[in-house]
């Protein structure tokens, strides 16, 4: 099970962001007043091609990227292979 913590216009995912979890930020994204444009993948311990998906939907709401910090090597990677190493800082 992860957790979603939103804070401003950042979301951090403690745990998987995969297809078992997806469902869960997408609920805990839109019941927030302000949609965040970054992601703090500290905590994140697996990102799967239904959360690189959900990422690049949430991206596509603020004008196609968002930042991601805080990215593991594994994270990184699994971005870079779906073209998104752009949003990594």
């Amino acid at each position: 099970m992860a957790k979603m913590l939103l804070e401003g216009s950042t979301l951090r995912v403690e745990g998987p962001l995969d297809i078992r979890t997806v469902k869960d930020a997408h609920a805990a994204v839109m019941k927030a007043s302000k949609k965040p444009n970054h992601f703090d993948a500290n905590g994140l311990e697996l990102l799967d091609t239904a959360g690189v998906q959900w990422l690049y939907w949430l991206a596509s709401h603020h004008g196609g990227a968002i930042s991601v910090t805080n990215a593991t090597a594994a994270v990184k990677s699994t971005l870079k292979m779906a073209g998104f190493e752009g949003w990594v800082s």
